[in-house]
């Protein structure tokens, strides 16, 4: 059942938060000093309730989003869907890899990835953000928390449904890759996707697009990668699951992204981290 509550967690996380800060706002008169918005001084908790209106309308915007699909977006998810479809076919072929490399050594190793794909690290990452952010007048960083809690609970919300509704069995129960029991609340019938690859992907994207740099993305990505990767090497998900998954966490950061971008009518600039001489040795300078 743990699955089955992926987007409940997230809301229910976030309408803590919104409890916490109203309490909070209230006693920190010093912190509303410092949260300064475009055009002049703005309350924490008018800044709160405008951060929970634009996750409301992007949110619909979201699941809305196919019937104003142009072509290019028809072309991305019939790619997607055509992945999948060709990921179910090979499947099985795919899973032997893994399963004839198998050592304790290298599992006890592999499971150290799964954090970057664990839902209750990503909630704490996204709160925490925003938080800081919320509190220290920062913005930028305020910003990046909310859009992590966006793009969690966007595509938390696509694949809780699509892994009930498929009720798929986990590689591990050696029932073979096309073993579906529709509507199923059983954790080992919910592999299709692999949330762990939705909440890596989710997180990446949000900060490639953030920090819009070559090398940070492909760090980034790589990361997330290695959270998919180490799903199938200890059979907890089919190379299909991953990959739908992966997908679904990309393209909804990409979503979110974009909303902000034009939200803001921001361009993206290259220059968003740079490394400079300073007094014994050299500085990393990173912005959002």
């Amino acid at each position: 059942m743990r699955n089955t509550v992926f987007v409940f967690r997230i809301g229910l996380f976030s309408l803590l938060l919104l409890l916490a800060f109203r309490g909070t706002a209230q006693q920190l008169p010093a912190a509303k000093e410092t949260a300064v918005a475009a055009g002049g001084e703005k309350d924490l908790v008018d800044i709160l309730f405008a951060d929970l209106e634009i996750a409301y309308e992007d949110g619909l915007a979201y699941f809305l989003a196919p019937l104003q699909f142009e072509h290019a977006d028809w072309w991305r998810a019939a790619g997607v869907t055509g992945g999948t479809a060709g990921l179910l076919l090979l499947d099985r072929q795919i899973q032997r890899i893994p399963r004839s490399m198998q050592d304790p050594d290298v599992n006890s190793f592999i499971y150290n990835f799964h954090w970057g794909g664990n839902l209750t690290a990503a909630e704490l990452v996204s709160g925490a953000t925003y938080l800081t952010g919320w509190l220290a007048g920062e913005d930028d960083v305020r910003v990046t928390g909310r859009m992590f809690l966006q793009t969690l609970f966007y595509s938390g919300s696509v694949a809780i449904v699509l892994r009930t509704l498929t009720g798929r069995r986990w590689p591990a129960a050696r029932q073979g890759p096309y073993s579906f029991h529709f509507i199923e609340f059983d954790d080992t019938y919910q592999a299709f996707p692999s949330g762990h690859c939705v909440v890596a992907f989710s997180m990446a994207t949000v900060l490639a697009e953030r920090f819009d740099n070559t090398l940070a993305s492909v760090l980034l990505y790589a990361g997330a990668t290695s959270v998919a990767l180490s799903r199938i090497y200890v059979d907890h998900h089919w190379a299909s699951d991953i990959f739908l998954g992966s997908a679904i966490g990309y393209f909804t950061g990409k979503y979110v992204a974009s909303r902000e971008r034009s939200r803001s009518g921001e361009k993206k600039d290259a220059q968003a981290w740079s490394i400079t001489p300073v007094p014994g040795g050299m500085g990393l300078s990173i912005r959002f």
